[in-house]
């Protein structure tokens, strides 16, 4: 099979490949739109539906969904207000901060080992941590899971960009997104409780990245190293660096802002006021719609379960019962969870 494989990649994949290359050479200066898809012929109505499809949302309308992540933002953006307000001397430690852990073991063990209060045990399973080849650091991730096959979800791979373009980043709450209790974490748990063939198929992306976007933010409250307070912050600031870009992602491909409309809006809200940085951020979303609302929209799902359950339930809530509910239900849409998660918000009552 190792001859196949190099035979089609030799025969088919490279020679497609350049044929692509080709066509796309041919097509550079014949594009005639500069912003979003809003601008093309029933582009709205396709960025509605690339937003139900790659979201799985259960808000009904962009308008509504917008509204909710507008509400998310604020909410984080106050609270990161009183955490600096409270400690105005992490402004200046934002440069200075340090994990206790920087290698990739370390802290995948530290993860492991810490989860088991607010996440239920995983059955035997192991992983490897590799390093992405030199060639393709340049344009993958900082770190990201390898699915196992669907019959030996017990095998792990983690790989890590050891990229400069990625050198000041953050690993620990990384490899909290993409292991423990991130992707590895779900996606075993899911594999080895699930009894459905037509599951292990369906993909819905925005719940196992908002799942790995919602646990990344929690890993900073967790025993590594930083001053609690400097974790609440960061996770904060991460969750409304997150929310903008889903949010310019409808302001320029559903309402057609333009580059203009987004540099004033981030020099006025924001008091970003560089126009590379809002260049960058324009093009971004211009090239990839609805990418980083994959992740997004669903942590924003899962907090607002959350906070849900924990103003209804009040001293009753149980983040690791929360978590199971959340883990037990697997991925799948998030208009088909929330009638559910109100089932079991029911019997918490009880």
């Amino acid at each position: 099979y190792k001859e196949q494989n190099l035979a089609v990649l030799k025969d088919h994949f490279i020679p497609a490949y350049k044929n692509l290359i080709d066509g796309i050479t041919a097509l550079m200066g014949t594009g005639t739109n500069e912003k979003g898809l809003s601008e093309f012929p029933q582009g709205k109505e396709y960025f509605e539906y690339l937003v139900k499809s790659n979201t799985a949302t259960s808000y009904d309308t962009v308008l509504k969904l917008q509204k909710a992540i507008e509400k998310q933002l604020n909410s984080d953006l106050k609270a990161l207000g009183e955490i600096v307000q409270t400690h105005p001397e992490l402004v200046d430690a934002l440069d200075t901060y340090t994990f206790q852990y920087t290698k990739p073991d370390e802290i995948l063990k530290s993860l492991n080992g810490q989860i088991s209060k607010d996440f239920p045990a995983l059955p035997e399973c192991s992983y490897k941590v590799k390093y992405v080849p030199k060639a393709l650091e340049g344009t993958l991730s900082p770190a990201f899971y390898l699915v196992p096959p669907l019959d030996r979800y017990q095998d792990n791979v983690i790989y890590i960009n050891g990229g400069t373009r990625f050198q000041n980043e953050d690993l620990f709450p990384t490899l909290a997104h993409e292991g423990y209790p991130g992707h590895l974490y779900q996606n075993v748990y899911f594999t080895s409780h699930n009894t459905c063939d037509l599951r292990r198929i369906l993909s819905f992306s925005s719940y196992s990245e908002g799942w790995a976007t919602y646990v990344e933010y929690y890993s900073y409250t967790l025993d590594n190293g930083l001053d609690p307070s400097m974790g609440q912050l960061l996770a904060r600031n991460s969750a409304i660096s997150l929310g903008l870009y889903a949010l310019l992602d409808i302001c320029i491909n559903y309402d057609g802002w333009d580059k203009g409309q987004v540099k004033d809006y981030l020099s006025k809200f924001y008091n970003i006021g560089d126009s590379d940085v809002a260049d960058t951020i324009y093009y971004s979303l211009v090239e990839n719609p609805t990418n980083y609302m994959e992740y997004y929209v669903g942590y924003l799902e899962i907090m607002e379960m959350r906070n849900t359950a924990e103003k209804i339930l009040k001293d009753q809530f149980d983040l690791k019962a929360f978590h199971t509910f959340l883990l037990d239900i697997g991925p799948a849409q998030f208009s088909i969870i929330q009638p559910y998660f109100r089932l079991w918000l029911a019997e918490q009552m009880d």
